[in-house]
């Protein structure tokens, strides 16, 4: 588990919570979901140089197929317009207020770097604005239950999923929930975590129930590129 935050940008107005997210949701996946490893980084260690080097060289050394990665940002997000299209970003820690490209990282760069990692499951929390610029949205069904061969089946495909805590222009809430968003919040006090194989489809279904009833924004979800269709498990 990787998780990216910033709350003391360079030049951007700061925000009271990125860093509270950040401790809260790794204690979550290493106390609650017993991931083996959790690495973090804040403030000035967020650097687009440093967040794609940590994908394409660190994590595509590591990674096996067999492992499940797991990705969270909490930061300011953007969006710049390119003729008839908008495109999302997510901001380092000392892009500049009016920045171009070369300064952020795209959402659709993301998306490619992950092509280079052999894990077989990945899945991206963004916790920013223009978030839901990310991917395509997903339309897969809930389900509160699956079979031994069927969880077998999903194990052995690709699944590579990114949840956006809102959609393509919402303003995204820094706070909410106690020290935390109402994303990390909603994230770390599901109950589908309890006594469940921890599904992904499942969770992003609790949060698009639970969120807008504290916050003016619609969590969505969607997949990178080589995702089978499949889901991802965080509490087998």
């Amino acid at each position: 588990f990787i998780s990216f935050g910033i709350s003391n940008y360079k030049h951007w107005p700061t925000l009271d919570n990125a860093k509270n997210d950040v401790n809260a949701i790794s204690e979550f996946f290493k106390l609650k979901l017993k991931f083996d490893h959790i690495c973090t980084y804040t403030d000035d260690k967020v650097t687009k140089t440093n967040f794609e080097k940590i994908i394409t060289n660190e994590l595509y050394q590591i990674g096996k197929p067999e492992d499940l990665i797991v990705i969270s940002f909490h930061g300011h997000g953007n969006s710049l317009i390119f003729k008839n299209h908008s495109e999302g970003f997510l901001i380092p820690y000392d892009a500049p207020l009016n920045p171009t490209p070369f300064n952020l990282i795209s959402m659709n760069d993301l998306s490619k770097w992950f092509r280079y990692i052999k894990s077989r499951h990945v899945l991206i929390l963004l916790d920013c604005c223009c978030s839901g610029l990310s991917v395509v949205r997903n339309n897969s069904k809930d389900y509160k239950e699956l079979d031994i061969s069927a969880i077998k089946t999903h194990l052995n495909s690709n699944s590579k999923i990114i949840i956006n805590a809102g959609t393509t222009n919402q303003e995204v809430s820094d706070g909410g929930w106690g020290q935390n968003s109402i994303f990390t919040g909603s994230i770390i006090s599901s109950p589908i975590f309890n006594n469940t194989v921890g599904s992904v489809f499942n969770l992003y279904y609790y949060l698009l129930k639970t969120i807008p009833k504290f916050s003016n924004q619609t969590p969505s979800i969607g997949k990178l590129q080589g995702d089978q269709g499949t889901d991802i498990f965080l509490n087998l």
